[in-house]
């Protein structure tokens, strides 16, 4: 809000819950003073409960499965694509 917006809205002298309505052209202006303010509204906030204890990082290890294996990959090429056949089946629309 520009300083002489807030000037103009702050002279009306609005009491808690009041609003102010113009007409101005074809326009209608309403200026509402809220029941409470922003700040009366927001909780305040409470300190956690668990503040004063110590988080831990679990790290957990784990066995190694006797079933599991290890594949180690080899850089190379792709072995060839098999060639696509189209036969008559594919042909036909539906």
């Amino acid at each position: 809000m520009s300083t002489l917006a807030a000037e103009l809205v702050a002279e009306l002298g609005l009491e808690p819950g009041q609003s102010y309505t113009e007409t101005i052209g074809d326009c209608e202006v309403v200026v509402r003073n809220p029941v409470k303010s922003v700040k009366q509204t927001e909780p305040e906030e409470e300190p956690s409960q668990f503040a004063d204890m110590v988080m831990l990082n679990v790290i957990l290890n784990y066995p190694p499965n006797p079933n599991s294996i290890t594949v180690i990959p080899t850089p190379g090429e792709w072995p060839p694509m098999d060639p696509v056949v189209i036969d008559e089946w594919d042909r036909t629309p539906e």
